[in-house]
């Protein structure tokens, strides 16, 4: 946020990057990325130990008068393995970035 002040502030525009504390930033804004660090790490974790995702879809085999056939097929999902690496090293850079800002 951007603030216009005039020995105190007056109006703060919320559609900049900077916060109005005069460049310092909250417990709370420092603690925003970390945690959004984790969970990227965490799933990407998640990701490259389960290969793919498993999902169960029905179809309508055949429909006769009243009398209605269905069959359940299992589907899998895969998950690319880079898609994982890139999301633990954006969590990393994320947790070490919030880490190094908040000195």
């Amino acid at each position: 946020m951007v603030c216009v002040s005039a020995g105190k502030v007056l109006a703060c525009d919320t559609r900049a990057w900077q916060p109005c504390s005069g460049g310092v930033r909250t417990e709370g804004e420092m603690r925003r990325l970390t945690i959004v660090g984790l969970i990227l790490i965490v799933g990407g974790i998640v990701a490259l130990a389960v290969p793919y995702i498993t999902y169960s879809q029905e179809k309508h085999v055949m429909n006769v008068g009243p009398i209605q056939v269905q069959a359940t097929e299992e589907k899998r999902l895969p998950i690319p393995q880079i898609a994982a690496v890139a999301a633990i090293l954006a969590g990393l850079v994320l947790v070490f970035l919030d880490q190094r800002a908040g000195r």
